[in-house]
């Protein structure tokens, strides 16, 4: 699955004459900012902000879909009904679609200039050229009314006569926002823009809020099947059963207010204002201290999967793993100037009022070191990787571990605990790491860097079923039922590239095709991004 995108606009996309102006409203973070693009077409798509109006944002109705006969020539675009997402016959003759923040979110590969798009009357959608060959289409020969929909979500999808999605570009990404007078169904989700954070309203009338390993952060605690939440016009978040009784309510009524679910792991109520209204208090920090550095009062560390937490309080510095402390160092009398302080030197020091030093790790010596949290402890490393300090979690602390070495041998789901996040950011099952890391390491030699991400629990995966599939099973993008995905192995990928999903246009991909065989890597056809130990 691709990651989400945190920032939606609402663009009306105009023909000039010097290309295309789409004028919207920019939605970051809960605050709104009208503003104007620039846009011209050249030979691709370029987006620039260019300044700042205070304009209607709404597509015209209509544009969002191409019907049977229909022809899209060079710049010509559809625009999804709300405006934020946009596909593009480019003078370069490839179909490219771009989301609200103006990137490339897919594009039909290689075309010939002049190429137009044609959704042809036996039901296939088709890039043709100049001479009449086609060049590209989606393989939906036989769809009968079949037309070519830009939907809100960001997917691009052909649908027969009846809606039935019967191809799509399988880049439909959850929101991050909810607004005012809006609800979240059963079983639907919200992810933050970088797609480490989900919100999921569970079918069992729980509210979970998952982290990066989709492990449950908070949860509203609820056991009312079928409840959705509910956000009033007046600011009040709730959890209402499917008679209306609310099971749990923020008491934020009066205000009218947007929920964000942001990067850093907080659902936060953001008023007109801007001000926060109420928060879950979720939000990780930082999971390294540089050197010349300094933690205080109230300072935390968290590891990349918010299982491990390094924080200082009055009454000394702990390494917690899941609120619970692991390794401690208490001064005998609380002190409001405590702080842990990682020297140029590379000594990491906890000192108090009047300079007082409680603790030191006695690794002076070595310049530019950082304190990091990982997997399995905090750990302070020089430049070159050597460990010069290290605070562990107990052994079994983190549950029980798993005896494959062969990902061959993987043949089941396993538990976070089982898995290893490695050196590069990766959370996979053991037998991969090495490969992983190596692979990603040939990478960035090469100038592509790559990151992803693998392992995800039997949850998350329930809960992206839910979201992207309908009743009969129908699934835009393509999602593994529960219990068979990789993912919930350790043993597949979603890889990126700068923060996004790799496409088949971009060097990341054609990287991959070169060189993942090598590091043990098949692609799951129709998916860029997702590569696997078996191309599931």
């Amino acid at each position: 699955m691709a990651p989400g995108c945190v920032r939606r606009a609402a663009w009306r996309v105009d023909q000039g004459e010097k290309g295309v102006v789409a004028v919207g409203e920019l939605r970051r973070g809960g605050l709104r900012r009208r503003a104007l693009r620039a846009v011209t077409l050249p030979v691709g798509l370029a987006l620039a902000w260019a300044g700042l109006a205070a304009l209607p944002a709404a597509a015209a109705a209509g544009h969002d879909t191409l019907g049977p006969g229909e022809t899209l020539t060079a710049t010509q675009s559809l625009v999804s009904d709300d405006g934020g997402q946009v596909a593009v016959v480019e003078r370069g003759g490839v179909l490219s679609l771009f989301g609200a923040d103006g990137e490339l979110r897919w594009t039909s590969g290689p075309g010939v200039p002049g190429s137009r798009l044609v959704v042809q009357d036996d039901g296939d959608v088709s890039l043709v050229d100049p001479s009449g060959k086609r060049r590209w289409h989606t393989e939906t020969k036989g769809t009968v009314g079949a037309h070519l929909v830009v939907r809100d979500d960001g997917d691009l999808q052909v649908r027969d006569e009846r809606g039935a999605v019967v191809w799509s570009s399988g880049t439909r990404t959850p929101p991050s926002l909810l607004d005012a007078g809006s609800t979240l169904a059963s079983g639907a989700v919200l992810s933050s823009a970088d797609g480490r954070h989900t919100l999921v309203m569970g079918e069992d009338g729980d509210l979970r809020l998952l982290g990066p390993d989709a492990r449950t952060r908070w949860s509203t605690g609820t056991d009312v099947p079928g409840s959705t939440l509910a956000l009033s016009d007046d600011g009040e978040l709730a959890v209402r059963t499917g008679d209306g009784v609310a099971t749990w309510r923020t008491w934020t009524a009066g205000r009218g207010a947007t929920l964000v679910l942001q990067d850093d792991g907080d659902l936060v109520l953001v008023d007109r204002a801007g001000d926060a209204l109420w928060n879950t208090g979720t939000a990780l920090g930082p999971s390294a201290l540089e050197a010349g550095s300094s933690l205080k009062v109230g300072g935390r560390l968290d590891s990349p999967d918010g299982r491990l937490t390094l924080r200082v309080d009055a009454d000394g510095v702990r390494l917690e793993l899941d609120g619970s402390a692991v390794w401690a160092v208490l001064p005998a009398v609380p002190d409001d100037d405590l702080r842990l302080t990682l020297r140029k030197t590379g000594d990491l020091v906890l000192k108090g009022a009047d300079d007082a030093v409680y603790w030191t790790s006695e690794t002076s010596g070595t310049r530019h070191a950082q304190l990091a949290l990982d997997a399995g402890g905090a750990v302070l490393r020089a430049p070159t990787g050597q460990e010069l300090w290290r605070a562990d979690v107990p052994e079994g602390a983190l549950g029980p571990g798993t005896t494959a070495t062969d990902c061959a041998d993987v043949s089941a789901p396993v538990p976070l605990a089982a898995t290893v996040l490695t050196s590069t950011g990766i959370r996979v099952h053991p037998c991969m790491a090495a490969a992983i890391d190596a692979l990603v390491g040939a990478a960035h030699a090469d100038g592509i860097d790559l990151g992803g991400w693998g392992w995800r629990s039997n949850a998350q995966q329930r809960a992206l079923r839910a979201q992207n599939c309908d009743a009969a099973g129908r699934c835009s993008p393509s999602t593994a039922v529960p219990g068979t995905s990789r993912h919930e192995r350790g043993l597949a990928i979603d890889f990126t590239v700068g923060g996004r999903s790799l496409d088949y246009s971009s060097a990341g991909y054609a990287w991959m095709v070169a060189h993942a065989s090598d590091y043990g890597l098949k692609n799951l056809p129709g998916e860029a991004w997702h590569w696997s130990v078996d191309g599931h």
